[in-house]
């Protein structure tokens, strides 16, 4: 590979590796490792990527992560991740593609394919090997719905996600003036929206999210 010229937190980052033979880490734990802030410690790993002197996961590995928030009750949600490991002693990126190693991660061992640098596996924000993010399918969905109204949950089963990820960016939207949404449910107060309720059953606050104004919805329950 020829003599290779390293910086200050490339050196720093391939400390970690030394120490640690054979382990893969997150680039969090690597920052903590090295002493680095995480951007200085994501820019390093991204360059000894390039160089094959790491080896970065194929696909993004999930975490999950629940929290109590009291009232709110528990909050729940998912994180994903990469994974690096040092590349093994006369490794020749471009001679050699995958490579499969059995890591710890949460839970139990699980065997992780491991790539070289090359360009499909940019993740460029989830566009290059994760198709369009829940934002932009959410977006486009309405936008190709105009003037209908549609339940959180109904969009949640038109798109395969869930409903949390609907209402999270449906909010966004309409802090941009995108969308308008009726039918919140915050503490003990709650705006007219409602589903018919079912005989001897009360009624339950519903989200719905209408994409234009002035029209009417008897199946929702009126003007919204």
């Amino acid at each position: 590979m020829g003599l290779v010229l390293l910086g200050r937190s490339e050196e720093l980052v391939l400390g970690v590796f030394r120490r640690w033979p054979g382990r893969a880490f997150r680039v969090r734990d690597i920052a903590r490792e090295a002493g680095l802030g995480k951007v200085a410690a994501q820019s390093a790993l991204y360059r000894l990527w390039r160089r094959g002197l790491v080896l970065r996961s194929r696909e993004p590995l999930v975490e999950y992560r629940g929290e109590f928030r009291g009232r709110a009750g528990k909050i729940a949600n998912t994180r994903s991740y990469y994974l690096y490991i040092a590349a093994p002693e006369g490794f020749d990126p471009k001679k050699k593609g995958e490579l499969w190693f059995t890591v710890k991660v949460p839970g139990a061992p699980q065997r992780v394919c491991f790539v070289p640098y090359r360009a499909e596996y940019v993740n460029k924000r989830g566009k290059a090997i994760r198709g369009p993010s829940k934002a932009k399918k959410i977006l486009e969905y309405l936008q190709a719905h105009a003037g209908e109204a549609f339940y959180s949950k109904d969009l949640a089963e038109a798109l395969s996600l869930k409903a949390r990820d609907i209402m999270a960016n449906v909010r966004r939207f309409e802090s941009k003036s995108l969308v308008i949404v009726r039918g919140y449910g915050s503490g003990e107060r709650q705006t007219p929206s409602r589903r018919t309720p079912k005989r001897g059953l009360a009624e339950k606050p519903v989200r719905v999210l209408l994409l234009g104004s002035g029209l009417r919805f008897p199946h929702l329950g009126g003007a919204l």
